[in-house]
């Protein structure tokens, strides 16, 4: 469910920043997470599950470029993604574990369509369109790798300092297609605060403390689920599900006129390491919550 969350809190962030800040511009962003070694939250007792221990690392790479039509009322900006993700693992006994599946590096890539048209002084849409892949690249592409996203939403904006916007948003993430409606607020108070909350899955609130800082908390869901090789697990249609849940605070450094460091870190609140064959759950090796970071480089000209 992670990503068809995610794909709902792109197109409602994207519609928020887009009305605040005016037009986007061409962008290039890098980013490092971090979480450490933690131990199960729930391992069978008495086998070696109770020893292991897993590490999660990724690296994000996000390419964005606008264009804008009918006199800057519609915006389009295409965004191109992909994200290696990295498990290490410590205290694994293969020998015991026997036939247990386990994925140490995953990929994903990701086009990204958003489209917003102000439609009056007070009324705006927006649509987006996300088809993705996520693999571990060790076999032959098949359709199973394959996903698409796609959703719509409303924006009133009720005076300059509140919005309200609600719409839908449509996944195929999960082999079956998923509705999920969408609601979101964004509020702010004439001067250095402001929020975005987007229902469930993510809430932002930031403070301007100068023309190079801004200073926030956020709470965000973050993950993908991943097709891996037939042969190798020995399973139809087998799938890797992660989830990360994740609160803290964040900071973001105007560097210079055209550089930002992006600064998150933590605590998750709920973790999901999920291995199925199509939807049929084969085993769960959920890591205990953990201290998390986030590093990241964006270039916009």
């Amino acid at each position: 469910m992670a990503v068809v969350l995610l794909a709902l809190g792109a197109i409602i962030v994207m519609s928020a920043n887009a009305a605040a800040q005016g037009l986007p511009g061409k962008s290039f962003e890098f980013s490092y997470d971090f979480l450490p070694y933690k131990k199960l939250s729930d391992p069978e007792p008495g086998t070696f599950f109770e020893d292991i221990e897993v590490r999660v690392q990724k690296f994000n790479f996000d390419f964005s470029y606008p264009l804008v039509f009918g006199r800057g009322k519609t915006v389009m900006v295409n965004s191109f993604g992909y994200q290696q993700l990295q498990i290490d693992y410590k205290n694994w006994e293969y020998g015991e574990g026997g036939g247990e599946p386990t994925v140490d590096r995953l990929h994903s890539l990701s086009y990204t369509m958003f489209l917003r048209r102000v439609l009056n002084d007070t009324w705006s849409m927006a649509f987006l369109l996300n088809p993705g892949l996520a693999t571990d690249f060790e076999g032959a592409l098949v359709l199973e790798d394959f996903s698409l996203q796609f959703g719509a939403i409303f924006t009133k904006q009720f005076s300059p300092r509140f919005a309200f916007g609600f719409g839908a948003v449509y996944s195929t993430q999960f082999g079956h297609p998923i509705p999920l409606p969408a609601l979101s607020f964004q509020w702010n108070n004439g001067s250095n605060l402001r929020a975005n909350v987007i229902l469930p899955v993510n809430m932002e609130l930031w403070y301007d403390a100068s023309e190079r800082l801004d200073l926030g908390i956020l709470m965000k869901i973050d993950g993908d689920e991943f097709h891996v090789d037939p042969e190798i697990y020995g399973y139809d249609n087998p799938n890797f599900r992660q989830t990360d849940a994740m609160i803290g605070p964040a900071a973001e450094i105007k560097v210079a006129s055209w550089m930002s460091l992006n600064l998150y870190g933590g605590y998750t609140y709920l973790r999901m390491f999920e291995f199925y064959n199509a939807d049929d759950e084969l085993a769960a090796y959920d890591p205990e919550n953990s201290l998390f970071f986030r590093a990241g480089l964006r270039f916009e000209r």
